[in-house]
């Protein structure tokens, strides 16, 4: 049998009609009609279904790198303890990541992004957050939430407390994020060292 090239008829409803050498024996058959909207959908739910892996895959190796940080030295790390923790091989290890420098430079930037996004919140103002702490006695809503962020990821937030620059990092971050609702830089300064003081203290104390 000759093998026929796919030929595809857009018809007035907009569905698309798939002839294709699909064989059954000596026949040939064409595949049923699938809508246009449909095919997309599909390849839509392939692709969510990729992300998910790809996300799931980086999320045991970051897990994977920050529990070897807690048993040895970083230096002494490979990335053979890295897959052989996440339960992935080496090859996948490569697609994600360029070694493990890259590995830990991408988990860091991602917490700090969540971070960021817990804190944010375009409604609050200076203003607001003094008057229900005067009215009710209720905490800055982005303190709290800055201090349920490092609860959530204190296995991390622990080890990376003594990694070089780290500190500086999350100090900036939380420092930006005051500014938002505050244009006093001094005071921003202030109550960022002292919530880096009790981050420290929290991870210190295991709270």
């Amino acid at each position: 049998m000759t093998n026929l090239p796919p030929t595809f008829e857009l018809d007035n409803t907009l569905s698309i009609i798939i002839i294709a050498p699909v064989q059954f024996g000596d026949q040939t058959s064409i595949c049923p009609k699938m809508s246009i909207l449909q095919r997309f959908q599909y390849h839509l739910e392939d692709i969510r279904y990729m992300n998910k892996r790809v996300t799931y895959t980086q999320h045991y190796l970051s897990e994977a790198l920050i529990s070897l940080m807690a048993e040895k030295d970083y230096a002494s790390i490979t990335i053979r303890n890295i897959v052989e923790k996440a339960g992935v091989n080496r090859s996948t290890f490569y697609l994600h990541y360029y070694d493990k420098d890259d590995l830990l430079n991408q988990t860091a930037s991602g917490i700090l992004t969540a971070l960021r996004s817990a804190m944010r919140n375009p409604s609050y103002t200076h203003e607001s957050a003094r008057k229900e702490y005067e009215e009710s006695g209720k905490p800055i809503s982005s303190a709290v939430a800055l201090f349920e962020h490092i609860r959530q990821h204190a296995a991390f937030y622990t080890i990376m407390m003594n990694v070089k620059d780290f500190p500086v990092q999350l100090d900036q971050v939380i420092k930006s994020e005051l500014l938002a609702f505050t244009t006093d830089a001094l005071q921003a300064s202030f109550s960022s060292g002292g919530m880096m003081g009790l981050i420290y203290y929290w991870l210190n104390h295991q709270m």
